[in-house]
């Protein structure tokens, strides 16, 4: 038997994405959805989605380039003096060309593991992980997910 999944991504960056994404769960329509731990409406994707439907497939959609960063060790390396990210998904691209330093790579990993640990203080049970404006598709930050989804 095939099993199609269809997940809705960004849950946590809006009010109204929220409600699409909860309509659409509700609906049948998807089957999971992936939450931003540091989205401007994490907590009413909390309230509003993850605990009002039956839904039990969440996953953590991994951000570097949107909102606050949840880890201070990020601060200057990742964001700027107001720890809003500084870097586009393009530039975490274009870092596949260049000799990065464990001490970059480890901030990137401090980061993703505090949004990890953020979700599961929270109850969900993470299905998956995916990423904010595909940067996983870098092959030095998959390596980071990677390792992350061991643990």
């Amino acid at each position: 038997m095939k099993k199609l999944i269809v997940s809705c991504d960004d849950l946590g960056i809006s009010e109204e994405v929220n409600l699409g994404i909860y309509d659409c769960l509700e609906k049948g329509v998807a089957t999971s959805s992936s939450i931003i731990a540091n989205g401007r409406f994490y907590e009413h994707a909390l309230n509003n989605v993850i605990n009002q439907t039956t839904n039990k497939f969440y996953g953590l959609h991994l951000n570097l380039t949107e909102g606050k960063a949840l880890n201070k060790k990020s601060i200057n390396a990742l964001s700027d003096e107001n720890n809003r990210f500084k870097i586009s998904a393009k530039k975490y691209f274009l870092l596949n060309f260049f000799k990065l330093n464990k001490t970059f790579k480890s901030i990137v990993y401090d980061e993703f593991k505090s949004q990890v640990k953020k979700v599961l203080k929270n109850g969900i049970k993470l299905s998956h992980f995916d990423s904010h404006e595909h940067i996983h598709h870098s092959p030095w930050i998959f390596k980071i997910i990677t390792d992350l989804g061991k643990e």
